[in-house]
Formats: C-alpha cells, sequence, structure tokens
C-alpha cells in the first residue's frame, strides 16, 4: 500500500512539473521550490475586446518618413503623406555666371526590413508640393494634420515608380526653374538658417497608387536624404557643379500624416462600438489607425479564491489564423504596447513596465503577444484602482504601417490571460 502511495505521489508530482513546463504554465519557475505542488493555474476569465480608432498621435521627428496608398480588403484604404524641412548643407557660389542645370530631390529607402507594404507590383505616382506656411517648432503636428493647410498646391516635380526591394534611393527630377530660384537667390538667404528656412520652407510629399492594391513605402532620415542643385559656370560649361540642402537636422520639422477610409469595408461597422463586445476578432492597426481596448470585467472574482499570492498573470494575445487576416500578405505588427485606462479614459503605464525607462513593448512570436500584468491584477483585486481596461496599440504608430488582426475572448483560439498563484 505505502509503494502504491509513492508511485501516486511522483507521479502527480511529474504531471505537475510536465505540465508547468508548457508554455501557457508561465510562472512556474519564479514559484519557490518550497510552494511548487501549490501551484495552480487559472485561465477561465472572460475577456472582452474592442475596437477602437487611435487618438491623435504626435509625429514629429520621426526617424522614418512614410509616403504612399494602399488598399487593404479588410482595412480599408491607407493614404501617407509627410512633411520635412531642409536645412543648408554647404553654401552655393554667389556669381553671376553660374547656369543652373537640374534639381533633383533624393529620398533612400529605409533599411528596415518592413520598408514596404502592400504589392511591390503596384505603380505609383510620387507628388512633390512646395510648402507655403511656416512650419513652428511649438507646434504640436499630428497624424492628421490636414496638408491643404501647409501647401497650395504648387507642384515641385513628380514621377512614377514602382519599389523595389534592391534600390537604395528614389530619386526625384524636380522643376529646373526651382533650381534657378537657389541660385539666384539673394545673398541674405543663406546668411542663417532662419532665412533660409523663411525662403524655403520645405515640402510636402504624397504618393498615390497608379495601378493594383497600392504600396507603402519608407524613407530613412538620413545623410542621404537631400535636395541637390546642379549648375555650372558659363565660363566653364563642362564643369557640372552642386550644392545641397539636408533634411538631416534635428533643427528640421518632419512628420508624417496618415488618412484612412474604412468605408468599404466590414470593420466599419464595429469601429468605436463599446457596446457591443467583438464576437471573433478585434483589429489594430499602424499609421495612426486603430487600436484594441480590452476588458476584463470579473478581476474581482479571484477573491473568492480567498488569499492568494499571484506569481504571473500572462495575457496571451493571439493572432487570427491567415483566412481571417491575410497575415500572409499583410505582416502582423513587429511590437505592441500595452497599458492600463485612468479613470479619465487616457493611456496609463502599467506598473510592470513603468520602471523602465527603455520597454517599448512587446515583440511578435510564433503568432502571439504576451504581456505580464500580474500587478495590475493585484492592484484591481486589491481596489488600489479601477478596472476601466487596457489599450493595445502599435509602437511607434507613426512610424509603423502594419496591421494585426487578433482573436477575442470569444475566439475558438481566443486571447487568454493565464494567472499563475499559490493559495496562502
Amino acid at each position: 500500500m505505502k509503494k502504491n502511495i509513492l508511485i501516486l505521489i511522483i507521479s502527480i508530482f511529474t504531471m505537475l512539473i510536465f505540465s508547468c513546463n508548457d508554455d501557457s504554465d508561465l510562472g512556474y519557475d519564479i514559484i519557490p521550490d518550497s510552494e511548487r505542488l501549490n501551484v495552480e493555474i487559472v485561465d477561465t476569465l472572460s475577456i472582452s475586446t474592442y475596437t477602437l480608432l487611435m487618438d491623435t498621435i504626435p509625429t514629429g521627428d520621426p526617424g522614418q518618413l512614410i509616403a504612399g496608398e494602399l488598399d487593404d480588403p479588410i482595412f480599408g484604404n491607407t493614404l501617407a503623406g509627410f512633411v520635412t524641412q531642409f536645412t543648408l548643407a554647404e553654401y552655393p557660389i554667389i556669381d553671376t555666371s553660374v547656369v543652373a542645370d537640374s534639381i533633383v530631390l533624393i529620398l533612400p529607402y529605409s533599411t528596415d526590413t518592413t520598408k514596404y507594404y502592400g504589392s511591390l507590383s503596384s505603380s505609383q505616382e510620387i507628388t512633390v508640393f512646395k510648402v507655403s506656411s511656416d512650419l513652428l517648432y511649438d507646434t504640436a503636428y499630428s497624424a492628421y494634420h490636414n496638408p491643404d493647410e501647409i501647401h497650395s498646391g504648387e507642384i515641385l516635380g513628380s514621377r512614377i515608380f514602382r519599389a523595389f526591394p534592391a534600390d537604395s534611393f528614389l530619386r526625384v527630377t524636380l522643376n529646373p526653374a526651382y533650381a534657378d530660384s537657389f541660385l539666384y537667390a539673394d545673398e541674405s538667404v543663406y546668411y542663417s538658417e532662419d532665412n533660409f528656412k523663411a525662403f524655403f520652407k520645405g515640402i510636402y510629399v504624397k504618393s498615390e497608387k497608379v495601378d493594383g492594391s497600392g504600396t507603402l513605402v519608407k524613407y530613412e532620415v538620413n545623410q542621404d536624404m537631400i535636395i541637390n542643385i546642379y549648375y555650372h559656370l558659363s565660363t566653364n560649361p563642362e564643369e557640372v557643379k552642386s550644392f545641397m540642402i539636408s533634411a538631416n537636422s534635428p533643427y528640421c520639422i518632419k512628420f508624417n500624416m496618415f488618412t484612412h477610409d474604412y468605408t468599404n469595408v466590414p470593420l466599419n461597422t464595429i469601429i468605436d462600438d463599446t457596446l457591443s463586445i467583438q464576437d471573433s476578432v478585434s483589429y489594430i492597426q499602424g499609421a495612426g489607425g486603430l487600436r484594441t481596448k480590452i476588458y476584463i470585467p470579473y478581476i474581482n472574482k479571484l477573491n473568492d479564491l480567498g488569499p492568494i499570492n499571484i506569481y504571473r498573470a500572462e495575457l496571451v494575445i493571439k493572432t487570427a489564423p491567415d483566412y481571417l487576416s491575410l497575415e500572409s500578405t499583410y505582416p502582423a505588427i513587429t511590437k505592441l504596447m500595452l497599458t492600463r485606462i485612468d479613470s479619465e479614459n487616457e493611456y496609463y503605464p502599467l506598473f510592470e513596465y513603468s520602471g523602465e525607462l527603455s520597454y517599448m513593448g512587446e515583440y511578435y512570436n510564433n503568432g502571439e503577444y504576451r504581456f505580464d500584468i500580474a500587478n495590475y491584477i493585484r492592484e484591481i483585486m486589491n481596489e488600489d484602482i479601477q478596472n476601466k481596461g487596457l489599450y493595445l496599440f502599435p509602437v511607434t504608430g507613426s512610424e509603423n504601417f502594419n496591421r494585426s488582426v487578433i482573436t477575442s475572448g470569444r475566439n475558438s483560439n481566443r486571447m487568454k490571460l493565464i494567472i499563475t498563484y499559490t493559495k496562502l
């Protein structure tokens, strides 16, 4: 009999070890050895999700500028453009014998692995407008800024192109008349940065699809993002010279702008509906698009378990299969950020991550995003904070054009909150 009881105990202990080695049994590794036989897991709490429009997000001084147009069968139409100022990288030769040859805008493609989003077979027309209004340092330009308030419609140049992964730059030849304006400007234009920016206020760039479903393209803000003015001296026409102006300066105001149109896609009927819980999936979109609200209504019911010690509360957020998400064509967002919602329905950092100054969300891995929200659960159980829910949204939303379709709390492969605890 004693031998049988011993075998039974060993079997139970072995099952506990193997079950806790499963990915879902997170937190087991931080439980003291003396308490491991008492570990319990609950993953049955209800979770509700809602798809909301992103709040206005500031897009100032991004490292990546985005232009393009994309028709996404799930997320609708996205139109992206950007504004940037330029500063003097070198000074022109002020000489009455100067003759302008050409002027070229050079946009270096991003070095990111996701520098294109959409169909590379689609042609698009990029158009460069001259900024007509002063750009102000004390203005917080947002992703939804109206470009008509920035330019008057004066076109500097345009071209039709396709994005090719092997290319490093996009060159847009501008109207040669603008080369004259730089070369024949009054010398005082080049006396100071302020004088120069008053003379040339910057450019607004947009890119629209010509055929196909379109493409969004990222351009890297670096030393190669320039406008080059080529010229020669009438006394020596064979020797071509140039001077450049550069966008690669912290003193150059720059920002991305996005327009989303969800009119012709089914998700349009659920956006900002905070009364109807989403049935199967929820939506998150970069480029200032969409976020998801997550609400876990019965957290206080955990108090019915009696005094417990929560070691980990892993919120496992899963993406929908490809037939629902089209993720193989439109890759999911690389990193998501999770914040709690305060009493004013504003974003508030989770205690788990508030002390990590460099914290920038959680990576997408094997079809999942995972967040530890143990302190959030404890605070609600102790009534230290109100249970207002969580916001889930893209990291660097003003430079991120990916999107994710995640499963809701009602999906057959639903998101889960896996709580690892012991009773006290």
